[in-house]
């Protein structure tokens, strides 16, 4: 059994001493390899030029057109979006017919004109004052000057004339010379004592037979007689 064991002892030293043999002999040549190619040198290779590299084509924007229309985060996907104009403007009313001129006057305060709108009544304005759709602005002896809508109108008073019923009442008139005397008038009625119907510049009519006397004060409205180049007249002025 010893024997056996030492047999056993002197192979295994046999194949370590051998094993470690061959690894030194690995060793040594491999670094022997080593050295020799860190020794060897490698002769250079001549290398022909480059050739030069072209300028690079400038960035145009047109190049980029197709990006712009085939834009896939835009859902038109059309850089040039229409542009519809504003609305336009709503063109301006027409001017409504000029007020008649139906004569002038410059007593008291200042000139003032006759004029009437349409078929309405006859109405004393006086520059910067209103008449129907218009404002009086200036009065001269042959022209009016209105203002209609910041527009400035200038009429002379023949244009102003309603010549057609300037003819129909001078007919009226001519065949009223020729006809019959008129019947007997029926007895005046008795005179309205106090104010009457209010009037577009803040007054009421008055009666001058009304019995009451100058300066009488009624129903908030005061009694004026004015003395005119054409007799007198009667007012009832509100009182202050």
């Amino acid at each position: 059994m010893k024997r056996k064991l030492l047999i056993l002892d002197v192979v295994l030293v046999a194949v370590v001493v051998t094993a470690g043999a061959e690894f030194r002999k690995s060793w040594v040549s491999a670094k022997a390899r080593a050295e020799a190619t860190r020794r060897h040198t490698v002769p250079p290779v001549a290398l022909s030029p480059l050739p030069p590299l072209k300028a690079p084509k400038p960035v145009m924007a047109a190049d980029y057109i197709d990006v712009a229309q085939k834009m896939l985060f835009d859902a038109s996907r059309n850089p040039n979006v229409p542009v519809e104009p504003p609305p336009a403007p709503p063109p301006p009313p027409p001017m409504p017919p000029l007020p008649i001129y139906h004569g002038m006057m410059n007593i008291g305060p200042g000139p003032f004109v006759i004029l009437s709108v349409g078929t309405g009544h006859h109405l004393d304005v006086h520059p910067g004052e209103p008449i129907g759709q218009f404002t009086l602005v200036s009065v001269n002896n042959d022209e009016l000057t209105f203002d209609w809508n910041g527009q400035k109108v200038t009429k002379t008073t023949d244009e102003l004339t309603d010549h057609k019923q300037v003819a129909t009442v001078q007919g009226q008139a001519a065949a009223e010379g020729t006809a019959a005397p008129p019947s007997p008038a029926a007895p005046p009625q008795p005179a309205q004592a106090g104010p009457g119907e209010m009037t577009a510049f803040g007054y009421r009519t008055c009666n001058m037979n009304d019995g009451l006397d100058p300066g009488t004060v009624k129903d908030g409205f005061r009694k004026t007689i004015t003395a005119t180049p054409f007799g007198k007249t009667c007012t009832w002025d509100p009182v202050k």
